[in-house]
């Protein structure tokens, strides 16, 4: 899945980036767990096919973390392993 990758070194926001690879041994470890989980990122194909059973939430928020002076709209998703409407 090296869609991850290819995203994050377009935008190069962390030093330390983790690997497609990781990305899905993370998932899978999150996948058995049995706790009430929480993943607030950017919309990817990897992140949508394995949590696809999970509910996504999708925003567009400005940000304001770039330094352009027009701010820029992202699409920020949360994927919640609950049903985060009854909170």
């Amino acid at each position: 899945a090296p869609e991850i990758e290819a995203q994050l070194k377009q935008i190069k926001v962390y030093d330390n980036e983790m690997s497609n690879d990781q990305h899905v041994e993370l998932l899978d470890t999150i996948l058995d767990s049995k706790a009430s989980i929480l993943i607030l990122g950017r919309s990817c194909p990897l992140y949508d096919k394995m949590l696809q059973k999970w509910h996504k939430h999708t925003r567009y928020v400005v940000n304001n973390s770039s330094q352009a002076k027009t701010k820029k709209h992202t699409e920020v998703c949360l994927w919640t392993s609950y049903d985060s409407t009854t909170l």
